[in-house]
């Protein structure tokens, strides 16, 4: 049994490598015990992340120390993902006494340990090309968790770096933009990210921008447009996928005719309501025809009769 000890502000960081029983606890006794009675320190951290094994005199041991700092105010933490001691410990309901929390030794351990929870906090943000980045930032949030967090704080590690990984993503992702962004709609898009998560939970699946509109009592127009805000920039010369040979460029149509438009535009301003509502919901909001029907209290039928109408309309209204 090694045992390996350090004092650091206030703290006794206790690391455990090897079998933890009737055979090795006097060690224990020796280096951690008395250790803590004459120094009355208030708080001691074990490492178990190499602790082999533990049998009930190991569980003692660890029960009178928890008497000791408890004397003090104190309490003892476990860190080091180490699954068999855990349900060991478990089993003999140690964790009534003792804080199950997650307490990092270093920095380095603290970024290694969390490493998975930053890949799945990056999930978030999946339109966001470079994910380097991201994950770089994630560290970031690990770094500043680490250093503001206290042992006396009645959560995991992993939970309070939490929010520090996501705001260092968030904080990357609305500052690296090709086109700037007006400040208000940066704003909403932190309301809007706050919303989706608290309603994915909610009701299980991702919510629609209705959803999401109707919760924090706004135009759905602006949710779409906050998000859409939201996407990567991407380069007319970028291939559209690692197959093709072709650019964006090269697919995207292009008309310089401008008494086009104009004729365009006069013909839809001689529609009635109803009939922009539908081509708006159709072409503007890329609404298929049975969510119009919806919208609007028709049949999927009538929507589409009614769309080939408006059509003909707006074609014979520019040939004539």
């Amino acid at each position: 049994m090694n045992i390996t000890t350090e004092f650091r502000e206030g703290i006794l960081f206790v690391r455990l490598n090897g079998n933890l029983n009737k055979d090795t606890v006097s060690k224990l006794n020796e280096k951690v015990t008395s250790l803590v009675n004459d120094a009355g320190i208030r708080h001691v951290v074990f490492n178990v992340e190499k602790l082999n094994s533990i049998d009930y005199k190991g569980i003692h041991a660890l029960l009178y120390n928890y008497e000791i700092v408890k004397r003090n105010d104190g309490n003892i933490f476990l860190c080091g993902g180490n699954e068999k001691v855990d349900k060991i410990l478990k089993y003999n309901h140690v964790f009534k006494y003792i804080s199950e929390r997650v307490i990092v030794m270093t920095i380095e351990e603290a970024i290694y340990n969390n490493q998975r929870l930053v890949y799945s906090i990056a999930q978030y943000f999946k339109n966001y090309k470079n994910k380097d980045d991201l994950y770089q930032a994630g560290y970031l949030g690990i770094v500043n968790a680490y250093n503001n967090y206290n042992p006396n704080y009645n959560c995991k590690f992993s939970t309070y770096a939490y929010t520090y990984i996501l705001g260092e993503m968030r904080k990357l992702v609305r500052t690296d933009k090709s086109i700037k962004v007006n400040r208000s709609i940066s704003k909403l898009n932190l309301l809007i990210e706050k919303a989706y998560m608290l309603l994915t939970q909610k009701y299980m699946r991702i919510p629609t921008y209705k959803e999401i509109a109707t919760y924090l009592n706004i135009d759905e127009y602006y949710v779409a447009e906050a998000i859409m805000s939201m996407n990567p920039v991407k380069s007319i010369d970028e291939p559209i996928n690692d197959e093709a040979n072709c650019t964006l460029q090269e697919i995207i149509g292009y008309s310089n005719n401008i008494d086009d438009l104009i004729m365009l535009k006069d013909s839809l301003l001689k529609l009635n309501d109803k009939e922009k509502q539908l081509i708006q919901n159709r072409y503007m909001k890329n609404l298929t025809q049975q969510e119009v029907s919806n919208m609007m209290n028709m049949s999927q039928v009538q929507v589409s009769r009614k769309e080939k109408k408006i059509l003909q309309k707006l074609k014979s209204t520019m040939v004539s």
